[in-house]
């Protein structure tokens, strides 16, 4: 049985992934660089905050923050792009990287420190450097080379205080081994109880069905669920949006419902986002596609 990824609106994750067969993917400075641009521009897209980067040659690590809920989407993304354009540079055909992400949740600040130091001292295990702040793609040397402008200098100072504590956290942490712990097919890194309450969170928010007011259905007294717009798009569409993915669907039916969902509804763009179905779908680009179906008059639904 394959890993879940246990995530929520502001869960704190380690990512990575690797090149397939173990492939150096990231072999030239420039597809790194493209990488890290890609990574920050849809960070700030899907609301996930970085806290901390390294990439390597055939894999890379991001710390972040989800703040937004939307993980799986936002690693999707990037994956895709950067896949799309590794193919375009070196040809070929098959897979880019080896397997879907891996996530590991992360409880809190003391175990967040441990985290972050592990993934900066990358480079020095693997015997590319001896200093790791000396290696240039990772987001540590943008910190002490670079003005602090973005997000991942502000983390460091409030995990270490200064980058001198967070030097001498690095040297004694040096040379020991991350403890990510296991949970069913759940990794994390944390406490028993930390694991127990995240699957509730999760758990809870996945299975409640958000509510979402009626726009044309006037004579209808109470809130319509989203079990019930489902039902309605099975019926009218034989699409079941519970399981459908938008590779199993034809665009022009997914444009079709997505304008029913907007047009009957008055469906909120990120809540159609969260659908499977849409997937595949940036909230600009399903705003868009909708106004562009709407200019269309394409309304035979």
């Amino acid at each position: 049985m394959r890993n879940v990824r246990l995530s929520f609106k502001g869960s704190i994750h380690h990512v990575m992934n690797r090149g397939d067969k173990g492939e150096n993917i990231f072999y030239v400075p420039k597809y790194k660089e493209y990488f890290v641009r890609i990574m920050n521009a849809y960070a700030e897209k899907f609301g996930m905050e970085i806290i901390g980067y390294v990439i390597m040659n055939n894999h890379y690590h991001i710390l972040l923050k989800n703040c937004s809920g939307m993980l799986s989407k936002y690693m999707m993304i990037i994956n895709m792009k950067y896949a799309l354009y590794y193919r375009k540079k070196e040809g070929g055909k098959g897979y880019v990287f080896q397997n879907r992400f891996k996530s590991t949740i992360i409880e809190n600040v003391e175990y967040l420190r441990d985290c972050l130091i592990y993934l900066y001292l990358n480079p020095v295990r693997k015997e590319i450097v001896e200093d790791p702040f000396t290696y240039r793609w990772s987001s540590l040397y943008n910190i002490v080379n670079k003005p602090p402008l973005d997000s991942t200098q502000k983390n460091l100072i409030y995990l270490f205080s200064s980058i001198d504590n967070f030097i001498a956290c690095l040297k004694e942490r040096n040379g020991k081994l991350l403890k990510v712990r296991k949970y069913r097919n759940i990794t994390y890194i944390g406490s028993d109880g930390f694991i127990l309450n995240s699957l509730k969170i999760y758990n809870r928010r996945r299975n409640n069905d958000f509510i979402l007011s009626p726009k044309r259905r006037i004579e209808d007294q109470n809130p319509i669920s989203l079990e019930q717009i489902f039902n309605d798009v099975l019926k009218k569409f034989k699409i079941n949006l519970r399981k459908t993915s938008s590779y199993e669907t034809n665009k022009q039916t997914i444009h079709k419902i997505l304008f029913y969902l907007r047009d009957t509804y008055d469906m909120k763009y990120s809540d159609i986002s969260r659908i499977k179905l849409f997937s595949r779908y940036t909230y600009k680009s399903l705003t868009s596609t909708y106004h562009r179906l709407k200019s269309s008059k394409i309304n035979g639904l």
